[in-house]
């Protein structure tokens, strides 16, 4: 394809045939947003497949052999040397901000050829409990619950309001926290340096 606009719509598109398939089941969470990137020094052809048995994959770019309980993308050549080029729209994109890693440049290669790209992308819909839970209170603060049997390093409240932000970083979390929702005073590189010091590498915090 000639560019991401024309990748972007084949995705959509897919979804759209998906969604409209008969569903047994209702859909308990929805899967947002894997992003997979790859780090060599040196070439290699590596096999990418996620198993989704409880759910559905809904969206993917680049294109996918199979979306069938899960999603497989076959054989993926990873070329760290190769010098980037990407494709690009016109309109700006939030997925030309996932580009900005030093992670290798890869290509996929399908029945209806091959794409280059730096990141493998997915989101699906799910009939799982999942081991977390956000929610908002009558009063408006967010509470938020671990479910699962191990301790959640690091909860990281986030808001967005017309370009305004602010967050609270409420640490670790064994059971259950309830926080204020933020001010929005606060500033990216400040969010950064927090999610650096949850183990966040520095371009990838970028990227977030």
């Amino acid at each position: 394809m000639d560019s991401m606009k024309f990748s972007l719509t084949r995705v959509i598109a897919a979804t759209q045939r998906q969604m409209h398939q008969p569903c047994t089941r209702p859909a308990r969470v929805r899967m947002e947003t894997p992003v997979v990137y790859f780090y060599s020094d040196r070439e290699m052809t590596v096999s990418v497949k996620v198993g989704f048995p409880k759910g559905r994959v809904t969206e993917w770019y680049p294109r996918a052999n199979n979306v069938h309980d899960g999603i497989d993308w076959g054989r993926i050549r990873i070329l760290p040397d190769l010098p980037a080029s990407f494709p690009t729209e016109k309109e700006p994109s939030r997925y030309y901000t996932a580009r900005e890693t030093d992670a290798s440049p890869i290509r996929v290669c399908s029945e209806a050829g091959s794409e280059m790209e730096k990141f493998l992308f997915y989101r699906g819909v799910g009939r799982f409990a999942v081991p977390l839970s956000a929610r908002v209170s009558g009063d408006g603060k967010v509470v938020v619950e671990n479910r699962g049997s191990g301790r959640i390093p690091s909860v990281i409240l986030f808001e967005n309001r017309g370009g305004r932000l602010g967050y609270r970083n409420a640490g670790a979390m064994d059971d259950a926290v309830t926080l204020d929702r933020p001010s929005l005073d606060g500033s990216l590189p400040a969010l950064r340096r927090d999610l650096e010091a949850a183990n966040l590498d520095p371009l990838s915090s970028s990227a977030v």
